[in-house]
């Protein structure tokens, strides 16, 4: 699709949005706002690919709908690395690169999905394989036994990723961030409580992955309950909820909790 080798695909991708764009150009646009594509990767080290596509797509959006709110995303399944080669064609105060952040994956992903292979010990902060026999009985992996991640260094990237959006003029969002619920819990709320406040340092506004049983958010399920996990809904909202109030939020929507 980001070839230009092949314009019926792009072509088809642009009336698409096109034809979004008409049909919710009557919604609230501070309701609903536009994401273009999810984890795009063109295979370029610049975006260079994308960013055509992407200008032409988003054209398109404004000949219809001038004032929603789009995201951009960020090339590399949107890698907050690649905010820096963000480019909208025409100053767009409605535009705004939206990135992922699931590092370190290996915590981020502890025995899930394509990281399932692994199933030694991780650590955070610190080293995120911290023995080496982990590292030995596991080589594909070993990479992270050389690799550290603390509440600094995730400051450093959000800070980064700030500083790359400033200066393609564009405002950053954080669309997903999570952590695998295999992580044992002390260590997955010491790594939420960093993300929000690299996150809020820099002003960067977020959106979790995701909320309800999937295995990163922070409403649990087994056989059928629900239940929510309320430090975690602390660090994420700073507000606090009795195990009784989170009961009685949960069956207001017509959750099971018992």
């Amino acid at each position: 699709m980001y070839d230009p080798a092949y314009p019926e695909f792009r072509t088809h991708f642009v009336n698409v949005w096109r034809k979004l764009a008409a049909e919710f150009k009557a919604h609230n646009p501070k309701c609903v706002a536009f994401e273009l594509l999810n984890e795009p990767h063109d295979g370029t080290p610049d975006a260079t690919g994308w960013n055509k596509l992407q200008n032409e797509v988003l054209t398109a959006v404004r000949e219809q709908d001038p004032e929603r709110i789009v995201f951009v995303p960020a090339m590399g399944w949107q890698d907050y690395n690649y905010i820096k080669y963000a480019r909208v064609a025409e100053e767009d105060p409605n535009a705004v690169v939206s990135f992922h952040y699931y590092l370190p994956m290996l915590l981020s992903h502890y025995k899930m999905l394509a990281w399932v292979g692994y199933q030694g010990a991780v650590q955070y902060p610190g080293v995120v394989i911290p023995t080496q026999s982990d590292a030995d009985k596991y080589p594909q992996y070993a990479s992270f036994h050389k690799t550290t991640y603390n509440a600094d260094r995730i400051m450093g990237e959000m800070s980064n990723a700030a500083s790359d959006g400033r200066n393609a003029g564009l405002a950053v969002h954080c669309g997903e961030f999570g952590c695998s619920k295999n992580v044992a819990e002390a260590m997955r709320l010491a790594w939420f409580t960093d993300m929000v406040a690299a996150m809020e340092a820099n002003n960067i506004p977020w959106t979790l992955w995701e909320c309800l049983d999937g295995g990163f958010g922070f409403v649990d399920m087994e056989y059928g309950i629900y239940r929510i996990n309320c430090p975690l809904l602390k660090v994420l909202t700073g507000k606090e909820l009795t195990d009784a109030e989170a009961k009685a939020l949960l069956q207001k929507y017509g959750f099971k909790t018992e």
